[in-house]
C-alpha cells in the first residue's frame, strides 16, 4: 500500500478532483442560470463549495474501496475477466450508494429542512441522477488504475527476477 500513496499520485488526484469540481460547479451554475431554476442567485464559489463537499464524501467512501482493491491477490488472468470483477463492482456500487445517501442527508440539513422520508427520497433521487453514474465511473477508474499499478509492479518484479538469472 505504501507504493500506492506517493506525492505524484496525490498531486494527480488533487488536480483531477479540482478540475472535476470546477467543471461540476460551472455546469450546475450554467443550468441554474440558463433555465432560471428556483430563481437561485448562488455564486460560482457557492457551487464550488457544494461540489467540493459532494466529492469529499465520494473520496471518503473511496478509501475502503482502494484498500479492498489493493488487497486483492494478483491473478494469472486479466482482472476484467476474473472472478473478482463482480465482487469489486458490487463493492463499488455499495460505496457509490453510501456516498449518495451521505450527500443527501448533508444537503437536507444544510438547507435546514426537517428530515422526512419523502424529502429524503426526493433529494436522493436528484443526487442519483446528478452524481450516481459519475461517482460509479470514477470508482471504476480508480479500480482500474490500482489493478494496472499492481500488474505493473508484478511485471517489474518478474523482470528483475529474469534479469538475475
Amino acid at each position: 500500500m505504501a507504493k500506492l500513496i506517493n506525492i505524484p499520485s496525490i498531486i494527480a488526484l488533487s488536480v483531477f478532483l479540482t478540475l472535476l469540481i470546477i467543471f461540476d460547479a460551472a455546469q450546475q451554475q450554467y443550468y441554474v442560470q440558463s433555465f432560471d431554476l428556483n430563481g437561485s442567485t448562488l455564486s460560482f464559489a457557492s457551487f464550488v463549495l457544494l461540489h467540493t463537499v459532494r466529492w469529499a464524501c465520494w473520496l471518503i467512501f473511496t478509501i475502503p474501496l482502494v484498500i479492498y482493491t489493493w488487497r486483492l491477490p494478483n491473478l494469472e488472468q486479466p482482472f476484467l475477466t476474473s472472478a473478482r470483477l463482480p465482487s469489486t463492482l458490487i463493492y463499488s456500487l455499495i460505496m457509490t450508494i453510501l456516498s449518495i445517501i451521505t450527500i443527501t442527508i448533508i444537503s437536507i440539513y444544510r438547507q435546514e429542512f426537517t428530515l422526512s422520508w419523502s424529502l429524503f427520497l426526493e433529494f436522493n433521487e436528484f443526487f442519483v441522477y446528478q452524481k450516481g453514474l459519475i461517482f460509479f465511473l470514477a470508482h471504476l477508474g480508480i479500480i482500474l488504475c490500482i489493478v494496472n499499478l499492481k500488474q505493473r509492479k508484478t511485471i517489474s518484479s518478474q523482470r528483475q527476477e529474469i534479469e538475475l538469472l
